[in-house]
């Protein structure tokens, strides 16, 4: 068995940062974080028809002693092509005609361009969310610091 590669296929890679942004952050990074969201998007929106699964090209023996295929080094009768997928907890297995492999093969490496997407869309959002939170915790702690703290007067008496 030979697994299908289509030609001329397209391959997303994901860059993930190891290290994380330092906790002040300026507005600048938060709007590139947000400009790649929406990047990251649109390109999700742009997905053609795609499908989950396994495309395999099969050759198979008919069993007839008089067949080509008997013959050792015959490679047998095919191709034929197989989706196999799982669903529900359960292997689904779909002929697949020739001629429409191709087709197949296209929408299987679809897919993984929208989970690959899936993906980039996940962690932009999270490191947006840290953002955030960063900008309200630095927001908060500056709002403590710079508030001045009531000063008794000189001539008061404590309180006791």
């Amino acid at each position: 068995m030979v697994g299908f590669r289509p030609d001329n296929l397209t391959v997303l890679l994901t860059v993930r940062l190891e290290e994380p942004m330092p906790a002040h952050v300026s507005h600048a990074d938060l709007d590139s974080l947000l400009a790649r969201r929406l990047h990251v998007m649109a390109e999700l929106q742009s997905l053609g028809d795609f499908r989950q699964g396994s495309l395999v090209e099969r050759f198979r023996r008919c069993g007839k002693p008089r067949c080509h295929c008997a013959n050792p080094g015959d490679p047998g009768h095919g191709p034929s092509f197989s989706l196999t997928r799982s669903a529900e907890g359960k292997t689904i297995t779909q002929v697949i005609p020739a001629q429409e492999a191709r087709t197949a093969g296209l929408q299987i490496a679809e897919y993984h361009r929208f989970r690959g997407l899936c993906r980039e869309l996940t962690a932009v959002n999270e490191e947006i969310c840290r953002v955030r939170l960063a900008a309200a915790s630095e927001a908060a702690a500056e709002k403590k610091t710079s508030s001045n703290p009531s000063k008794r007067k000189s001539g008061s008496k404590p309180r006791g």
